[in-house]
């Protein structure tokens, strides 16, 4: 289990070998579905998530708005899989490009959530006298 902070480079670590996985498979390699086509609760983000994350951060709008696309990620993860073992490989190509759209944007709000969680923090932990 991850820590209550957001560990955001193991995250983007593991979100980056995620989409290598993705990568590799539609360039024909022979890749689990498990390995592709897991829920949106079951990576580390969703771990995190669901483990501690929404209780503590939830209320923060880019965590909120984290939520909704990192689901809508997955969703495109498997109609990915759908459409290239259906042999529609153009459209497994086409759904791939909307995945990295959904995936920068994904960094970016969670980049956004880090740094106001730190913030929050560094605040928290200053001393008025």
């Amino acid at each position: 289990m991850m820590s209550k902070e957001m560990n955001l480079e193991s995250i983007k670590l593991s979100h980056d070998n995620w989409f290598a996985k993705i990568e590799y498979y539609l360039d024909g390699h022979l890749v689990p579905r498990q390995d592709i086509v897991v829920s949106h609760s079951e990576c580390e983000l969703g771990k995190w998530f669901y483990d501690e994350g929404k209780e503590i951060y939830g209320n923060i709008r880019a965590v909120k708005f984290l939520e909704i696309k990192h689901e809508k990620l997955h969703k495109i993860a498997q109609y990915i899989w759908d459409a290239y073992n259906n042999g529609d490989f153009e459209l497994a190509k086409i759904l791939y490009s909307d995945m990295l759209a959904v995936s920068k944007r994904i960094i970016s709000i969670f980049n956004e959530a880090q740094e106001f969680i730190n913030d929050k923090s560094e605040k928290s932990n200053v001393i008025n006298f």
